[in-house]
């Protein structure tokens, strides 16, 4: 089968495509929903300030460590190369402030790591080394440094130039939570080392571990956290990167890589390097190409829309699972934002079913239906809703043609609007 090899300069033409999935809610839906957010705001802003969620004594710690101008400059530096963490910084009066520094730091950390694996201009052999002793220069940047700037683009250099302000910062964190970034980074290491020599990812057990490394050690590492600071009132059971984790608390991470799989697909084909490494489970393209960019092929669209639904249908599966971590959240922030982060999975699988543009653009909800799946956040019982909404869009897109996918779909999602249902009844709404 000839294979199409579209042109790096398609990838820039073409920008993220905006589905206006919003359309489905009235207008007085719509109001209703602001209306919500403006409430759970005020009502969240008041608890910040003038309940015992305010943390004064956090408070007085971080103005004692903002008397350090180099520390100063070194977390306004984390904070702009946080890109998406950056709303954690705006609102840290309303999170823990040292919540937002952790992530905003966990996240910029694990993007060192991730320039050093992407860096195709050095070789295997220099990345794995210096991807081995990544965590050491967290410890001590001055014994301990990176054999060559790596980055493939003025940021990304910029970046892997700035570590000792990483590091500066690091350093001024409690010793458990440098502990677990450290953990994170280093397993996150390990997995990149093993990928770095396989180079393919051949059925799901391959792709769960390739989760795992990429996804799920984050997740853990939030957990961890969380449990450092009373937001939890659970211990992290082992997991093991195989898999499996239909059933697991890690769940969560196989439905977030997959959505970004999804979303990353056209770029991905587009612009990988040599040797490609494409990030689908072999087993499953297979069933319909013998690569997963022929699909970029128009002749192809139909075969790579049926395969892309099949993915859809499988990490359907990971979806109860994910929303049962919930009960196991003390904090009524960490339950929201873990809330809107599974709607935001759960309403892009319901976009990608069946979409050919995936193949054609990169595709990205409307900042409206963000905005609305944010609201969904705000409460267990919206949060149900919302899911049901999505579930009916999902099904609704099914097609007499789609076969035995199809019939998966349905089933799956009648189950996840199912036990909705029963988490409404106990609410009684």
């Amino acid at each position: 089968m000839a294979k199409e090899t579209p042109s790096n300069k398609l990838s820039v033409r073409l920008k993220p495509k905006t589905i206006h999935t919003y359309s489905y809610f009235k207008p007085w839906e719509i109001l209703f929903a602001f209306g919500n957010i403006f409430i759970w705001g005020i009502t969240t802003i008041y608890q910040a300030l003038f309940t015992h969620r305010h943390d004064k004594v956090l408070v007085s710690v971080r103005n004692d460590k903002e008397s350090d101008p180099e520390y100063v400059a070194a977390i306004k530096y984390v904070t702009k190369m946080s890109d998406s963490f950056q709303w954690l910084a705006i609102f840290r009066v309303i999170l823990s402030r040292n919540v937002a520094e952790f992530a905003m730091l966990l996240h910029v950390i694990l993007r060192a790591l991730d320039t050093i694996e992407d860096d195709v201009t050095k070789s295997v052999e220099c990345r794995i080394a210096d991807l081995s002793k990544f965590h050491l220069i967290l410890q001590d940047p001055v014994k301990n440094k990176l054999s060559c700037l790596y980055g493939m683009n003025a940021k990304e250099r910029d970046l892997m130039s700035n570590l000792p302000k990483l590091v500066k910062v690091f350093s001024t964190l409690e010793p458990a939570t440098r502990e677990i970034i450290t953990t994170v980074a280093t397993e996150m290491a390990t997995g990149m080392i093993k990928y770095l020599r396989k180079l393919e990812i051949y059925d799901y057990q391959d792709y769960e571990e390739y989760c795992y490394y990429v996804c799920a050690v984050i997740q853990m590492g939030f957990w961890k956290y969380g449990i450092s600071q009373g937001m939890e009132n659970t211990t992290v059971p082992p997991i093991n990167p195989r898999g499996p984790f239909t059933n697991n608390p890690m769940a969560a991470s196989m439905m977030f890589q997959g959505v970004h799989m999804l979303t990353s697909f056209f770029e991905d084909s587009v612009t990988q390097a040599t040797p490609p490494r494409l990030y689908w489970p072999k087993c499953l393209v297979q069933k319909y190409a013998p690569d997963q960019r022929d699909f970029l092929n128009p002749a192809n669209i139909t075969k790579g829309v049926a395969c892309l639904n099949e993915f859809v249908a499988h990490h359907l599966t990971y979806m109860w699972p994910s929303v049962a971590r919930l009960d196991e959240m003390e904090t009524e922030m960490i339950q929201g934002a873990y809330r809107f982060i599974m709607l935001l999975q759960f309403g892009n699988l319901a976009m990608f079913y069946g979409n050919h543009d995936s193949f054609r653009r990169r595709l990205t909800p409307s900042w409206l239906e963000v905005v609305l799946m944010f609201e969904g956040g705000t409460s267990k019982a919206r949060f149900c809703k919302r899911l049901k909404y999505y579930g009916e869009i999902l099904v609704n897109k099914v097609q007499a043609g789609d076969g035995e996918t199809g019939k998966l779909v349905i089933e799956r999602v009648h189950e996840i609007m199912a036990k909705c249902d029963i988490e409404l009844s106990k609410l009684r709404v």
